[in-house]
């Protein structure tokens, strides 16, 4: 009986807000809340390292840092080579490092894949790396895997 009624007492004082303050100030709040709350959770994911997907040179990292990251996940992947995750990331910085790269990197990508790795965009730079490197039917089949997952992907 004493919840009812307090909650009567909050249907009443909700009303009272809405109807002593104009409706559109309150719809604009809310539009502006939800706004703010979807820019802020775009933000989150789009800065994921998990959606990092470097395809051209200018979303590359600088040499330094790709040498640094590198180094890095060399000396962790030497203690265990079985992280697929970084063996993914180290084969993404390989790919940005160069074409000299390509065969290595091509080599830990299809080690993750074959590991277990679910990630579409082991079919992108498989496919990229392949063409290449003159390997076309390889790549062919690579840019269909992936265009399998991203059908409306235009650079693929």
């Amino acid at each position: 009986m004493i919840l009812r009624e307090r909650f009567d007492e909050i249907k009443y004082y909700l009303m009272r807000f809405v109807w002593n303050h104009n409706v559109s100030i309150i719809a604009v709040s809310g539009a502006a809340a939800l706004l703010l709350s979807v820019i802020t959770i775009g933000r989150a994911c789009k800065d994921s390292p998990s959606r990092y997907f470097p395809r051209k040179p200018g979303d590359f990292y600088a040499q330094k840092k790709i040498d640094r990251k590198l180094a890095d996940i060399n000396l962790i992947l030497e203690k265990d080579p079985e992280n697929i995750p970084l063996l993914f990331e180290s084969a993404v910085l390989k790919y940005q490092k160069g074409a000299d790269l390509y065969p290595e990197a091509i080599i830990a990508l299809e080690k993750a894949r074959d590991r277990g790795m679910l990630d579409a965009r082991i079919f992108y730079y498989l496919g990229v790396m392949y063409q290449q490197k003159g390997l076309n039917s390889y790549a062919e089949k690579e840019y269909r895997r992936f265009l399998y997952n991203y059908p409306k992907d235009y650079d693929a």
